[in-house]
């Protein structure tokens, strides 16, 4: 069995993908306001917008993907996608986006990924938690001001370890 290399978050996470405590913290603000963040980036072609918010909202229909510990993996497989691409959120107060613990989530990192490609999209999936339970990268996420200093500290954390 081949094992695939650990994910790099910050290969597929661009500062222009990351919001920093955003005026709406609730679950469909936060999901619109990065997929339009990654529209504003031409990572997502502004007529499949619509499509990827319903793919999202059809998984979320299925089950939370707030996993516990503050953190939600909203994500879709999508055919127009040809990469896996992110986008992440730091939340101020945190939202109840349903998690298994009851814990407000404050930490959202939404995934898009080819449908062709379903190993490529659990790897990254299962590659992800990790990095949330590091309590040192959870301080340092919580002072960041802005995208760079939040994917800064994605680097940082990924040359840790």
């Amino acid at each position: 069995m081949v094992t695939q290399a650990p994910l790099r978050i910050c290969d597929l996470l661009v500062p222009e993908h990351i919001m920093v405590r955003p005026a709406q913290e609730h679950r469909a603000g936060v999901i619109a306001g990065l997929l339009s963040r990654m529209v504003e980036s031409g990572s997502l072609a502004a007529d499949r917008l619509d499509s990827a918010q319903q793919a999202i909202a059809a998984r979320e229909a299925r089950g939370s993907t707030a996993i516990g510990g503050g953190l939600a993996i909203p994500h879709a497989r999508l055919s127009f996608v040809h990469e896996v691409s992110m986008a992440f959120a730091l939340l101020g107060e945190g939202h109840d986006f349903h998690p298994i613990d009851a814990s407000p989530v404050r930490y959202v990192l939404l995934m898009l990924s080819p449908e062709s490609q379903p190993a490529t999209h659990l790897h990254a999936l299962t590659s992800v938690p990790r990095f949330f339970r590091d309590s040192m990268f959870l301080r340092q996420l919580d002072v960041c001001r802005t995208g760079i200093a939040i994917h800064d500290a994605f680097v940082l954390m990924q040359a840790r370890h």
